[in-house]
């Protein structure tokens, strides 16, 4: 079944804040010891997920495969931070969230660079979240990065999109919301990182 654009938006935009928020704290594959807990008292929000959502199709022949974007309309960040200050002071009483001032698309570029395999995303751009979080005064900062996700012939997507296999009965679009969180210091060095890797029927 086709699903509106607008339609599609709204959903994806609640998945979105829903699953920050529940990565946000959660079980981190490398979570923060009680000694970096304590040494943090104001954090930062680095939202690099890009404000468009992707539409990937699969069909029976390889004719009209082509993922195609489209904008969102308004900015996700505003959002994002509020449920992230909502988040932090249920569970971290003691942390403040404090705007930070960054170039989204300047900084998801040198993530995605290239250079060493084995060197993550946020790992190079280690110098800016530390210049980041110097400038605006923070201890440490939320960064939320887009990552691809494959379970190929059945689903797959990077970041926010919609996701449709148009076969006999499984013509059903599949929102996705697929990111990393990193818990980055001062330094720009990563303390602990969650991911999200989420679907939803509408």
């Amino acid at each position: 079944r086709t699903l509106p654009r607008a339609r599609a938006v709204t959903l994806l935009r609640r998945l979105a804040l829903i699953f920050c928020t529940v990565v946000l704290f959660g079980c981190a594959s490398q979570p923060l010891s009680q000694e970096q807990l304590q040494a943090i008292r104001s954090v930062g929000v680095v939202w690099l997920m890009p404000d468009q959502v992707t539409f990937q199709k699969l069909g029976v022949t390889v004719f009209g495969n082509e993922p195609s974007t489209f904008d969102m309309g308004e900015p996700l960040e505003p959002l994002v931070v509020r449920a992230v200050t909502d988040r932090v002071a249920g569970t971290r009483p003691k942390w403040s969230v404090r705007p930070v001032r960054y170039d989204a698309a300047a900084l998801l570029r040198q993530a995605r660079s290239g250079g060493l395999v084995f060197v993550s995303d946020v790992e190079r751009i280690g110098p800016d979240l530390a210049g980041i979080a110097s400038a605006d005064g923070v201890d440490a900062l939320l960064v939320f990065v887009p990552m691809r996700w494959d379970n190929a012939p059945y689903f797959g997507g990077e970041g926010l999109g919609v996701w449709r296999r148009a076969l006999p009965g499984l013509d059903s679009p599949i929102l996705h919301a697929n990111f990393a969180l990193h818990v980055a210091d001062g330094r720009g060095q990563v303390l602990a990182s969650d991911v999200s890797i989420d679907r939803a029927n509408p």
